[in-house]
């Protein structure tokens, strides 16, 4: 679900909320398919190499849990006051100000930490996914608010 209108008719006090939800699973059904695989063939590979099950499923729930955000629904809402994200009734806040440095990438936007760029920032950050069909308009809105806030 997104909520929002022509960005060329509002004035920028106006900015609508915007609302989406996203579900990797289904938005990249292969990737999905080839890292289920994936981890069911190195669970697989420990339990043969091993004989132990509970080493096989340890590994399967290590790597599941690596890779586990892909496998839930997440919402996110932009607001005039920040970016709030909604996972299995979890939520948490990014305002606007506490937002230093970011990348935007092909599939979303990086919040990465710190003003000044780190090797290892990418780790520390989030990762805002944004769908396809609505990513122009969401990353427009993104660029808005950081500017107005910096």
């Amino acid at each position: 679900m997104m909520v929002f209108h022509d960005e060329t008719t509002l004035p920028n006090s106006d900015l609508p909320v915007v609302q989406y939800r996203i579900w990797s699973l289904w938005e990249r059904k292969l990737t999905s398919l080839v890292l289920l695989s994936l981890i069911f063939g190195l669970t697989f590979a420990v339990y043969v190499s091993t004989e132990k099950t509970y080493l096989a499923l340890a590994a399967g729930i290590l790597l599941l849990g690596s890779v586990g955000r892909m496998f839930v629904p997440m919402q996110f809402e932009m607001t005039t006051e920040g970016i709030t994200r909604w996972t299995l009734g979890y939520r948490r806040s990014f305002p606007w100000a506490d937002i230093h440095s970011y990348v935007l990438q092909e599939e979303g936007i990086l919040i990465l930490p710190h003003r000044i760029r780190y090797p290892l920032d990418a780790f520390r950050g989030v990762f805002i996914p944004i769908p396809q069909k609505y990513r122009i308009a969401v990353q427009r809105r993104f660029l808005f608010f950081v500017e107005k806030s910096a």
